[in-house]
């Protein structure tokens, strides 16, 4: 069932994904309540434990959201145009950014995962294909590499 609504999901950005000109109008209708094999629309967009947020926009600028996750009251987003880390408590307000980015042993590349406890900030760097351990504090305590994985 759900990779029914991948496939569903995929076929719509693949659609709109081509390079069109104002002028051309193309369209393609999807009645998912009657089609076989596909879920409902409310089953894809459920909102009953949704809430916005609004986030203290005067300190901090995201410009691409790469990764988002929640742990111990606390939003952690990925900025993966800017390469850092923002917290926010879930009130929205700015607690802080990680930003490390460079090619020295305290710094990653890229955030290609993160993992968050109650004391550390683990940062996943798979182009220098090392584990970088952050205190809450976001100052660098160490770097382990990886060489298989």
């Amino acid at each position: 069932m759900r990779r029914t609504a991948y496939y569903l999901i995929s076929l719509i950005f693949c659609a709109c994904a081509e390079n069109k000109t104002e002028n051309d109008v193309d369209s393609m209708y999807i009645d998912i309540n009657s089609a076989e094999g596909f879920i409902s629309g409310e089953a894809i967009m459920d909102t009953t434990n949704s809430a916005i947020i609004p986030l203290e926009s005067d300190k901090v600028t995201i410009g691409y959201i790469e990764d988002c996750k929640i742990r111990d009251n606390n939003i952690y987003i990925v900025d993966g145009g800017r390469r850092e880390l923002h917290v926010f408590e879930i009130n929205g307000k700015y607690l802080g950014t990680l930003s490390h980015s460079g090619k020295a042993e305290n710094e990653y590349i890229e955030i290609s995962d993160f993992y968050v406890t109650e004391s550390n900030i683990y940062i996943l760097d798979n182009p220098s294909r090392k584990i970088l351990l952050y205190n809450n504090k976001y100052g660098f305590v160490s770097a382990i590499k990886i060489h298989d994985y």
